[in-house]
């Protein structure tokens, strides 16, 4: 029975079943004893030095015995009483505790000072602003004003993973992409939200364009990936997104008389400690090469932000929140929510019902939820309102295709809302498909070259900050 003292003759009946069935079988001797394999372990580690050494003499007759039949021996295993197995695992224990000290001391050394910090601070000091456009009048189809529904344009702009580097043999054929055709796409992206706020809605008046920056920006560091990208340099890589958006907004001020409002959170490529997990402290979300894009956005477009007809704001935080024509945006790069079945949008659910719980607390409640990171386009009621998740800009790449068999056509997600009465909230949804094959034909035969993205100098001011649960308003 588990829990009685042990006598001479136990001892001497674990010693006689140690030289029949060997000293591993736990469960066999503990049968044959009458004890639990606990108590026969703790008698065979920790037992006096007698039954000890006659346990070794028992096991090691066991061992010739089973040889001796022909039967290879149980691998060799260690004697768990050996005196050097034992140093070894208090050693083992102490490396492993000392390691744990130094990621400690790591995290808190990294919150002390943020590398984008510095590097925000030079780009403030050596960036020259974009010049200012000559006139500030708006181009607008000749409609009357009476007939028109005033209305905002939303913009999720997400996952551009604008350096990667994917050839087409790697990806079956499916996929050619760099920070050229990046460039292309996000011209044709351009032209796109232009089109519809000039031409294809011409009886609505879109107000004010949001670019929703959810992450992503860059391809990062993460897997290895930094030396493999477009510059081989993610801090290079992020000045030239950056500089590449900030002429993309800016192209875009005259055809919305109320400005271009850009607000945005970080992802996970973009984080600069990829090999550590994510910080969720204060310092977390601009710790990011995501942060370096937003700070070279708002340098290059000063003088814009300066006459009122642009914003950048980059939240010190991973969510922000932003009202638009009278509704709630929850925004959020996704990486933190887990997919089920192959599929993240029960995960997604489950975090905005949360999320509106949360919110509840400081009497608020989103209107909208947005998010990317999954590379899936999709639209569905949660929470009491409904979740928006934009699409791809790159078609595949290796990972998805070999570990997944997963890809889509790139696009992003353009939205049309609107406040007036029994009108209130998205008007419309457009899907804007970002791969013209023709153009990017014609780009790789040196035929076409977009604007957008030919200059990258290295430029910044400080864009409007926010910390904590702040609601973005229109200014």
């Amino acid at each position: 029975m588990a829990g009685r003292r042990w006598s001479k003759g136990d001892d001497e009946a674990l010693v006689e079943a140690i030289a029949q069935v060997g000293v591993y079988d736990l469960l066999r001797l503990a049968d044959m004893l009458g004890r639990t394999q606990n108590a026969v372990q703790q008698r065979i580690s920790k037992g006096p030095a007698a039954v000890k050494k006659a346990v070794q003499v028992a096991a090691e007759k066991h061992r010739k015995a089973q040889m001796g039949l022909g039967i290879a021996a149980v691998a060799d295993r260690p004697d768990p009483t050996d005196s050097r197995v034992l140093k070894l695992e208090r050693q083992l224990s102490e490396a492993q505790s000392e390691l744990r000290d130094y990621e400690r001391k790591l995290k808190a050394l990294h919150k002390q000072e943020s590398l984008f910090e510095q590097v925000a601070g030079v780009v403030r000091e050596v960036v020259q602003p974009l010049p200012a456009l000559k006139s500030s009048g708006t181009r607008l189809p000749d409609v009357t004003a009476g007939d028109r529904t005033c209305c905002d344009f939303v913009l999720i702009l997400a996952d551009e993973h604008a350096d990667e580097v994917v050839s087409r043999e790697a990806t079956w054929g499916i996929e050619q992409y760099d920070y050229n055709i990046f460039r292309v796409r996000l011209q044709r992206l351009r032209d796109l939200v232009r089109d519809y706020a000039t031409v294809h809605l011409p009886r609505h008046r879109a107000e004010r364009l949001w670019v929703f920056k959810l992450g992503d920006s860059v391809n990062g560091d993460i897997h290895g990936h930094g030396p493999k990208n477009h510059f081989a340099n993610t801090i290079k890589s992020a000045i030239a997104v950056g500089d590449a958006e900030a002429q993309f907004v800016q192209s875009l001020i005259p055809y919305f008389p109320l400005g271009v409002h850009v607000v945005g959170v970080s992802g996970n490529h973009a984080r600069k400690n990829v090999n550590i997990k994510k910080d969720y402290d204060d310092e977390g979300p601009h710790d990011s090469f995501d942060y370096l894009v937003g700070i070279q956005m708002a340098t290059r477009l000063a003088n814009e932000i300066a006459a009122g007809r642009c914003s950048v704001t980059l939240p010190k935080a991973w969510s922000a929140y932003v009202e638009v024509r009278n509704m709630i945006w929850a925004l959020n790069h996704g990486d933190d929510v887990t997919s089920y079945t192959g599929l993240p949008f029960v995960g997604f659910d489950r975090r905005n019902n949360r999320v509106q719980s949360m919110l509840g607390r400081v009497r608020s409640r989103a209107d909208a939820f947005v998010a990317g990171h999954f590379h899936m386009p999709a639209a569905f009621p949660s929470a009491g309102g409904t979740s928006y998740h934009s699409g791809c800009w790159v078609a595949a790449d290796p990972y998805a295709l070999n570990r997944l068999a997963a890809g889509g056509e790139p696009q992003q997600l353009l939205l049309v809302v609107g406040d007036k009465p029994r009108e209130r909230g998205i008007l419309l949804p457009i899907p804007l498909y970002l791969r013209h094959e023709e153009t990017e034909v014609a780009y790789r035969e040196g035929t076409y070259q977009p604007d957008l993205g030919q200059s990258t100098a290295l430029d910044s001011v400080t864009p409007e900050v926010t910390t904590g649960l702040h609601i973005v308003r229109a200014p």
